[in-house]
């Protein structure tokens, strides 16, 4: 963490390079056990109530992971308004509703608008989510907060727009390629039909899909990078050190796990 100089203060020399700043690790004192007993509460009321609990779920556990990771001896609070949990929850519920009946009544024009109506509110959301979550953080009564502009986090989510520009090509390519060119229209019109599976499509779509994987690496280390470099609690920001490749590496590790799962399933 560095020292953040007050809006309207003149600015204070940056201290010397040679200057130690105390490290303070965070560590997890939780166990699965207590967990365990948090989430099965979770999912049992959350199939009870039909997915309507979800806005506490979350809550308790956050408010569980916070409670059990210390910073210098002090653990985390998280202070959220279960009101503004459940608003938003409730906004996101009718998006998806409108997504889901639009795409099943055969409104194909309404149902594309929505799908990058959302590729372009997602970076939106997830800042207003993450001004949220740290506005509701606290450490020995010290409120965090997220500072950064819109500008940036829309910067940061390139990985998106290049993800959705990856399929719209595909999709062009595909029917380019194909001896029966993808149809669809809704009512009693031709029913939908997928490209034909020739190899050059397979080919293509496997290409599509590595692509798409490292665009979400791509993505998740953008917004992790920006969360920790525009996060700020106090005066202090922070600072951020791992590098994209430690990235690809651990997605590739968890992808080798879960085809090595797979195959032992089967």
């Amino acid at each position: 963490m560095h020292p953040q100089p007050i809006s309207g203060a003149p600015a204070q020399p940056l201290a010397p390079a040679s200057q130690p700043i105390d490290e303070h690790p965070l560590e997890f004192t939780g166990s699965g056990g207590e967990y365990f007993r948090v989430w099965i509460v979770n999912v049992l009321l959350s199939i009870v109530t039909l997915g309507l609990y979800t806005p506490w779920a979350r809550r308790r556990t956050a408010q569980y992971f916070y409670s059990h990771t210390q910073v210098a001896g002090s653990p985390l609070e998280f202070v959220a308004e279960t009101r503004r949990m459940v608003f938003g929850f409730l906004a996101f519920a009718a998006l998806y509703i409108a997504y889901q009946l639009a795409a099943e009544t055969g409104q194909q024009m309404a149902a594309g608008l929505l799908l990058f109506g959302f590729a372009a509110l997602a970076p939106f959301l997830w800042a207003s989510a993450m001004r949220f979550r740290l506005g509701a953080t606290r450490w020995r009564g010290i409120r965090m907060a997220f500072t950064a502009t819109w500008k940036e986090v829309y910067l940061a989510s390139w990985p998106v727009f290049a993800a959705a520009a990856i399929w719209t090509a595909f999709f062009f390519i595909a029917a380019a390629i194909s001896p029966h060119p993808p149809i669809g229209t809704a009512g009693d019109g031709p029913a939908l039909k997928l490209p034909a599976l020739i190899p050059a499509v397979i080919g293509l779509a496997l290409l599509c899909v590595v692509l798409t994987l490292l665009c979400a690496i791509r993505l998740e280390y953008n917004y992790r990078r920006l969360l920790v470099a525009r996060a700020r609690i106090g005066g202090q920001v922070g600072h951020w050190k791992p590098v994209y490749a430690d990235f690809v590496k651990v997605w590739l590790a968890t992808a080798l796990f879960f085809v090595i799962a797979l195959v032992l399933v089967g």
